[in-house]
């Protein structure tokens, strides 16, 4: 299952990307409260509403680290795998997973048997 993490912690320098706070007019970004919908074209800037009304205009966000050239991805980004543990199973849920097991349909069994398996 770990051979799924990855190491996420320079995604964000890698592509020339920066979290901004205002839009393109200068106006704060509220964005776990007000955003309603977004919507990505063009690399480097997303596009989003506060409503649902479809008649109302996107506003944009630049999230290109410099405002003044033009975005563009240069080469392939790596993300590379996450080696270090992250976390353990108890006992008593290893338990309760063997338990069950018996619920799960055949064709997710593998899975869970993987989990298991890690840990004996």
């Amino acid at each position: 299952m770990t051979q799924h993490f990855r190491v996420t912690d320079t995604v964000e320098a890698d592509m020339k990307l920066y979290n901004r706070k205002r839009d393109v007019n200068k106006n704060k970004i509220q964005f776990r409260n007000s955003i309603k919908w977004i919507r990505v074209e063009e690399y480097g800037s997303y596009l989003f509403k506060t409503t649902y009304d479809e008649y109302t205009p996107f506003q944009k966000v630049n999230i290109y680290n410099k405002l003044r050239e033009t975005p563009s991805l240069e080469s392939a980004i790596t993300i590379s795998r996450l080696f270090r543990k992250t976390g353990s199973l108890k006992q008593p849920k290893l338990e309760n997973l063997r338990e069950q097991l018996k619920y799960v349909p055949d064709q997710h069994k593998w899975w869970y048997q993987h989990i298991l398996d890690e840990y004996e």
